[in-house]
């Protein structure tokens, strides 16, 4: 299939460079990448022959040597073009990033990352991280509750889909790399920024926290001793109004400014028959940022931000009668009686009247508020031309609350409210040389977070009978963590490059948890508990040092950079990566004191990738392929009405490739492809005993295009813009089954404008075809016999007015 799949990409690329040369090279091309994936999946099939790191090194150095030797003839081919070829321009364009903590060519980073400027995502009408994030390989983000409740970030199958608001992810987001550490806070409007770095693959040793699986930085604009701005405004359906602004420049010849705001409203597109729709959007931010010289090698650049959302209608489901066949779990068809409460209904008496998506009846609405404020003060020391010092100074308050009607019918029966209070502190000193043949960074870093937080579950139309279920979870965790990372690359050769680098940390997580019983009914006479009694307690005071934990963790990097030429980059790397132990929530009341505590997780690496520019450097191929082999993988299910997370061993593999083709100044082809095999080892699933299990929220393939075409017209240019994102079928917990099943979907977007000295007007539409594309699935079968499903947004369309200046 790979060699099919590669030979493919060759014949395309030859369509736009020397066809005979093409041809003659890609037979050795696809036959050797074929052969790296295939080291990668049989070796994989058959993990207990490899018990030791060493083998495991063996085995991830022979899939790279293999994807080296392909790349010999693309390498050849980018050297007879020559450095000095001109460089067309568009949407591939170079990009300068700070991936390894100093400003680099994206083509020179040997890293899997995919990066976007300002200008890209304006073309592409990029709103939010979510839209972002589809248009990476490999990378998915979307909310559990289907609008912007949290943001879950996906890479590679590294996931932390469970909901409960202590959790911290595997996949880390920085915010001009200030860690943002509630997945809360994670979904949001994205405003005035200057590029965005996706990394996939462990990056814990640059980055200071949870980055097993990769990380996302947002970089905002910064001010600058030119004066520039813009303002931006957009109209479209379900009555949006969205507003950008921003403006800066030089308050003298040593300090600059810049402040930058944004509103985004819009109604709801859930349509509710038995009352107000919901999933609506009400957000306001406004960011401030001033910069000093202080000295003539001594910086001083203070920013603080403040986002919100004001309380809107949000939170609900659609609800789909369920039962179970032999043990198997399925939805019931229309026709069949499973409950006594008639055909095709649920356990409570209720069938959906409304088959399409996004439409139903339910009593209960809920709602969405938010509040963050985040200072952020930085200090850089050029002490030579080669060495700075930086010291990062970061405060974050964050707050929501949050309700749904978790069982998405008009009976009020399930009542879901929740919240957080947040408070981070952290500060990261960092230390770099940059040299001609040595670079070195390195330094140390605390967090401090602690949270509070509420979770309560109630059936209200129970309320005072033997079904009578109202339980309050309330949860306290401190986080403290001080780290130490250093990591230094040095030229071998001209060509050949060596990177070692490590962090060593020591997390400090402590953690109470209550569960109230408000009411509880026996479910056969009456109700037992009534008032207020407390039926679970883990803290300190009942289960003594369980309740913190102390540990030492190590993360780690050796890496080798190959330059066949100037439009050539080969590499292969080795990683440690780490994510800290934890503890469940118990929103349910079903969790046991036992089962509340999770231990950290460990992942090695194996990554070997290729960077290429040819013919004449109108094509760009980036090429990666990996294997990941973990330990005590922290694994998420949901049961019934508790979420959890347990450690499992697992392992995951596969590759990503990224094309981008500017056969000429006015026309761009993208497009991007990931592979992507799991498995997570001895899952205690509900239904079919203790077995393995795909990883959650990972789809064997992710498929993402984009085509671009511009015209000049009079002194003005008109640009057509289509792209579209396709993700096969995944689930939505660890215990694979049919009720948490997300089928395959495609989402399809176009934008057309027209912009001439320094203003735009365009027309765009999102999702136009309206696919019913599911986010999330959960298994209600014992409770109310039924699943619960929530969508992404439907069609969207609108026009945008933009003026810089």
């Amino acid at each position: 299939m790979y060699n099919d799949f590669f030979s493919l990409i060759l014949r395309a690329v030859s369509k736009f460079g020397d066809r005979d040369l093409a041809q003659q090279r890609s037979g050795g091309f696809s036959m050797a990448y074929h052969n790296g994936f295939y080291a990668l999946q049989s070796l994989s099939k058959r993990p207990n022959l490899f018990q030791t790191y060493g083998a495991r090194a063996t085995r991830a150095s022979i899939a790279a040597l293999a994807i080296s030797i392909s790349m010999v003839p693309a390498c050849a081919l980018a050297q007879e073009v020559g450095p000095g070829a001109p460089q067309p321009e568009g949407l591939g364009g170079d990009i300068v990033v700070t991936a390894q903590r100093r400003e680099q060519r994206l083509d020179k980073v040997g890293l899997s990352i995919s990066a976007f400027s300002a200008d890209q995502m304006q073309a592409m009408g990029v709103q939010s991280a979510t839209e972002l994030a589809s248009k990476v390989p490999g990378v998915v983000l979307e909310s559990s509750g289907g609008s912007g409740l949290n943001g879950n970030l996906t890479m590679r199958g590294v996931a932390a889909t469970d909901f409960s608001t202590n959790q911290e992810s595997p996949n880390a987001i920085y915010f001009d790399d200030i860690y943002v550490s509630s997945p809360y806070e994670t979904n949001f409007p994205v405003y005035d920024l200057e590029r965005v770095e996706i990394l996939r693959g462990p990056q814990g040793t640059l980055f200071g926290r949870n980055s097993t699986g990769g990380l996302a930085n947002f970089i905002t604009k910064k001010p600058t001793d030119r004066s520039e701005g813009f303002v931006s405004a957009t109209i479209g359906n379900y009555d949006q109004k969205r507003l950008e602004a921003a403006m800066g420049g030089p308050l003298d010849d040593k300090t600059q400014f810049r402040i930058s705001g944004m509103l985004d409203y819009s109604d709801g597109w859930w349509k509710n028959a038995a009352g107000p729709d919901t999933n609506a959007q009400k957000f306001f931010g406004v960011r401030g940022q001033i910069q000093r010289d202080l000295s003539h090698n001594f910086k001083a650049y203070f920013a603080i931000s403040y986002d919100r959302n004001p309380r809107a209608r949000i939170g609900t489901y659609d609800s789909q009668p369920a039962y179970l066949v032999n043990g198997t779990p399925q939805l019931l068809p229309a026709d069949v009686d499973a409950y006594g409460t008639g055909p095709g209904n649920d356990a409570t008496g209720y069938r959906d009247p409304y088959p399409g998506a996004r439409k139903t009846a339910f009593n209960a609405v809920g709602y969405l508020k938010k509040e963050r404020v985040s200072p952020t003060l930085r200090l850089e020391w050029n002490a030579s031309d080669e060495i700075s010092l930086i010291s990062l100074t970061n405060y974050t308050h964050f707050k929501f609350a949050y309700a749904e009607d978790c069982d998405g019918t008009p009976l009020n029966a399930c009542y879901f409210p929740s919240g957080q209070n947040l408070n981070q502190w952290s500060e990261e000193l960092r230390m770099s040389k940059v040299g001609d043949r040595f670079n070195f960074t390195g330094g140390l870093y605390f967090l401090d977070i602690k949270q509070s937080n509420y979770q309560n579950y109630s059936f209200p139309a129970y309320a005072g009978t033997e079904f009578a279920f109202d339980i309050s979870n309330v949860f306290d965790q401190h986080v403290r963590s001080y780290s130490a990372f250093a990591q230094g690359d040095y030229a071998l050769t001209d060509r050949l490059k060596l990177t070692v680098g490590g962090r060593v940390l020591h997390d400090t997580k402590s953690f109470s948890s209550q569960v109230y019983y408000n009411e509880l009914g026996d479910g056969v006479i009456n109700t037992v508990y009534d008032p207020p009694l407390l039926g679970y307690d883990f803290s300190e005071a009942t289960v003594g040092r369980a309740a913190k934990k102390k540990e030492w963790l190590w993360s780690g990097r050796l890496q080798l950079d190959y330059t066949a030429s100037d439009d050539a980059l080969l590499y292969a790397s080795v990683s440690r990566g780490v994510k800290g132990s934890g503890f469940n929530s118990n929103a349910g009341g079903t969790t046991s004191l036992m089962q509340t505590p999770f231990g950290a997780e460990t992942m090695i690496a194996y990554e070997a990738g290729s960077k290429l520019k040819l013919f004449d450097r109108t094509v760009r191929l980036n090429l990666s392929t990996f294997y990941y082999d973990y330990s005590d993988f922290q694994a998420f299910q949901l049961q019934g009405l508790t979420s959890f997370v347990t450690n499992n061993d697992a392992y995951m593999y596969g590759g990503e490739m990224e094309l981008s083709v500017t056969p000429m100044r006015s026309l761009d082809l993208q497009l991007g492809v990931a592979n992507l095999h799991t498995k997570v080892h001895d899952v205690n699933t509900s239904y079919s005993g203790v077995v393995d299990q795909g990883a959650v929220n990972a789809p064997k393939w992710t498929v993402n295009g984009l085509a671009r075409k511009s015209f000049d017209v009079g002194s003005g240019q008109i640009a057509f813009v289509y792209d579209f994102s396709y993700q096969s079928k995944r689930y939505s917990s660890v215990d694979n089954n049919a009720m948490n099943l997300l089928p395959a979907a495609t989402l399809h977007n176009a934008r057309a404008s027209y912009s001439r000295d320094g203003f735009e007007i365009a027309a765009f539409v999102k999702n136009f075809t309206n696919a019913a594309k599911q986010v999330s699935a959960f298994d209600y079968i014992a409770l109310f016999g039924t699943r619960i499903v929530t969508y992404a947004p439907p069609r969207r369309y609108g026009i945008e007015l933009r003026k810089d200046f």
